[in-house]
């Protein structure tokens, strides 16, 4: 049988890790297989605030979108989402020191930061309003 464990948790919520309540549950005769994640982890994507979205010059479907990730300078992505608008925040991805796959793209003749999380479309995933 499969469960989530924050099924299991709301009818007892010991203090415990994952892992430590797995063991204790295959202790006591309730054996678990394995550990499963739902989700991959997020990583290099973080939060961030579009301040300005302008129609794509060359594309009906796109706009430009000037993004603030919270470290002063605001990054330039292109969207794809139709509900892109200031204000709204978002998902995007994180450029920081660490990310090696970072470069500059020419989509449409608009240049666009890119790097692992926009391939995934991390930036595009706009929730809807």
């Amino acid at each position: 049988m499969q469960f989530p464990e924050s099924w299991l948790r709301e009818f007892c919520n010991p203090p415990l890790t994952t892992q430590q309540l797995a063991d204790t549950l295959t202790m006591a005769g309730l054996e678990v297989e394995e550990l499963e994640p739902v989700a991959p982890p997020f990583i290099k994507v973080v939060v961030g605030e579009i301040k300005e979205a302008v129609q794509h010059p060359n594309a009906d479907r796109l706009r430009v979108c000037q993004v603030d990730v919270g470290q002063g300078a605001l990054l330039n992505i292109v969207c794809g989402a139709p509900n892109a608008r200031v204000g709204i925040r978002a998902p995007a991805p994180w450029w920081g020191p660490s990310c090696r796959r970072v470069k500059t793209a020419n989509r449409l003749s608009s240049r666009s930061a890119n790097c692992a999380a926009w391939k995934a479309r991390a930036c595009c995933a706009l929730p809807r309003n």
